[in-house]
Parts: structure tokens; sequence; C-alpha cells
């Protein structure tokens, strides 16, 4: 058997237990420092996590108080609007309650006219087919000149002896 070298001594028991005994406590303390960082990354995590609720429930608490602030002022506007509308809608029907009862009286008597006072008259029609049999028709016949300007809604209001006539 050959003889060791300086560099392949032979180990000794004692010298190979000690190392192996240093490495398991080594080992042992790296474990330890592993659970540690892994205990103190666990409470990071739950305080991160706690953290993060809180300020959700803030965030959500600000911005419901912050929404309805917004309703509250959208219902006082649409209140606002509301009553603007209906003010509107008053003055129109005022106005229309003194356009009935300054022209109503007018308006009766012109009905009344137009109802009773019929004046019987030759459809234009016949008027006209007469014309074209006896060879007198004229394109701007009396019929055709009866046509005037259409009425607007100022006249509606304002009788007159024209407009009663037709």
């Amino acid at each position: 058997m050959p003889t060791p070298t300086k560099t392949q001594s032979k180990p000794t028991g004692c010298a190979d237990n000690a190392g192996v005994r240093m490495l398991l406590a080594a080992e042992l303390r790296g474990n330890e420092v592993i659970n540690e960082a892994k205990k103190r990354r666990q409470r990071l995590m739950k305080k991160a996590r706690k953290e993060a609720d809180e300020e959700i429930r803030e965030y959500k608490l600000r911005h419901e108080t912050r929404i309805v602030l917004l309703k509250e002022s959208l219902k006082e506007e649409g209140a606002k609007v509301q009553a603007e509308v209906d003010k509107n809608v008053a003055a129109a029907l005022k106005m229309y309650e003194v356009a009935v009862t300054v022209h109503k009286e007018s308006i009766v008597e012109r009905l009344m006219n137009l109802v009773v006072d019929v004046q019987p008259q030759i459809h234009r029609n016949i008027v006209t087919q007469q014309q074209i049999s006896g060879g007198t028709y004229e394109r701007n016949s009396a019929f055709d000149n009866r046509r005037k300007r259409k009425p607007t809604m100022t006249d509606s209001f304002i009788p007159s002896s024209e407009s009663a006539v037709l």
C-alpha cells in the first residue's frame, strides 16, 4: 500500500466527525436563517396586505363620499332646471290664456259668421267646366284670383272680413 503524501493525508476519525458536525451546525444555522427570512417575509406580506386593504377602504370611502356629493349637486342642479322649465311653461300657459281671453269674442264671432252666413256659390270646377265647354276659359280667371297669401300665426287671432269670407 502506498504511503500517503502531505496532500493526501489520511483523515483521522476525530477530525472527520468534527468537520461533519461543523457542516451540520452550518446547515442548521442556514435553515434557521432561511426560516427566519420566510417568517419575516410572511410578516411583511401580512403587513403589506393590511396596509393595502386599509388604503383600499380609505379610497372607497373617499370616493363614495365624493359620489354622494356629486349626486346631491346633480339633484340640486336638476331641481333648479326643473324649476326653470316649470316657470317657462307657466309663463307660456299664461300667455296663451291671455291670448284666448283677448281674442275669444272675435274668434267665436268669426266662427259663427262662417257657420251661419253661408253664401251659396257654384263650385269652381263646374264654372271652369262651363267656361271650357263655352270656349271662354282663361287661365287667370276670377277663381284663381281668390287665392291669396296663406294666413300666418299672427293672423289667426286677428279677425278680418276677408278671412271670414274664405
